[in-house]
């Protein structure tokens, strides 16, 4: 029993005197997991080495090179995934249309086209956008912040991708391209859209009459047609104002055909009889009396 006590008092001075102070170290530790703030962005890191990680994103140092096309990245991760466009991997596929993608975010991005969830909403114009770098760029635009210049004419963007798609237009680099085809893109976006061109996959689908098609552009389109430009004579719906009003003029040429045709007529009927004398026309009623007036004063 004494023993027992020995050894109770010994664990309660070794709590007493190492417990608390590891606890508290440890609790601390937590409690500052997120100290090291960086102060370009705000974001924050439990350690001084991830936050100095991080600030090469904000920098123009881009270390990592690509061996077949010159890009080059801030992140080795980032070259690896880049490394997918020259080997064609593309290891994340949508169930919903077979789609496939390099990077697991892509798909994830893709996969919001079919749901059609788009959580972040902007505070000032309630736009919602499908990620949330998309809408922090859009802010942007709103407060007119353009804190990346470009050093040969000055222009202000938004983002540093944006930078760097802009610098493309003064060098000629086409980083990006097609490994079916060869063509060369100068963003990634660009290629990707090319690539549909090469596959047999319609991702994009009508909601109203379940068309498919290859491109969104093409989608928003055709959703035009359900929106409605109308043709008040005959109808006949159009994508367009535009067209729709190339069409319109195609009414006025066939009511003039027959307007003429209408008046030829008449004036055939007034060498015949039930001519007054004086008259130039036959009785007319107010119906010819309003071709006659339209065909006389053009």
């Amino acid at each position: 029993m004494e023993g027992q006590d020995q050894n109770q008092d010994q664990h309660q001075d070794w709590g007493s005197s190492c417990c608390p102070s590891k606890w508290k170290k440890k609790r601390k530790g937590k409690a500052g997991s997120k100290g090291h703030r960086c102060p370009l962005c705000s974001k924050t890191f439990q350690s001084a080495e991830r936050l100095k990680v991080h600030q090469i994103v904000h920098s123009e140092e881009r270390p990592h090179i690509c061996g077949d096309c010159g890009a080059s990245f801030k992140v080795l991760n980032s070259l690896k995934l880049h490394w997918r466009i020259h080997t064609g991997e593309k290891p994340y596929s949508c169930v919903e249309c077979g789609a496939s993608f390099s990077v697991s975010s892509s798909l994830k991005k893709h996969q919001r086209l079919h749901t059609g969830e788009k959580p972040y909403k902007c505070d000032v114009c309630g736009k919602c956008f499908t990620e949330s770098s998309a809408l922090t760029v859009h802010r942007r635009r709103h407060m007119g912040e353009t804190p990346y210049q470009c050093d040969v004419c000055g222009k202000g963007c938004t983002t540093l991708s944006e930078l760097r798609q802009h610098r493309r237009q003064h060098t000629g680099e086409k980083p990006f391209w097609c490994h079916q085809c060869d063509k060369r893109f100068v963003t990634k976006q660009s290629l990707q859209n090319h690539e549909v061109i090469h596959s047999d996959l319609k991702p994009f689908i009508c909601g109203e009459c379940g068309a498919a098609f290859k491109l969104a552009v093409s989608l928003r389109g055709h959703q035009r047609v359900h929106a409605g430009y109308q043709c008040d004579a005959c109808g006949e719906m159009f994508a367009t104002a535009l067209i729709r009003a190339n069409h319109k003029r195609s009414h006025k040429w066939l009511d003039m055909l027959w307007r003429n045709e209408r008046l030829q007529k008449l004036q055939m009927m007034s060498a015949g009889h039930g001519v007054v004398p004086g008259q130039t026309g036959p009785p007319a009623g107010p119906g010819d009396l309003a071709v006659k007036r339209e065909w006389t004063e053009s």
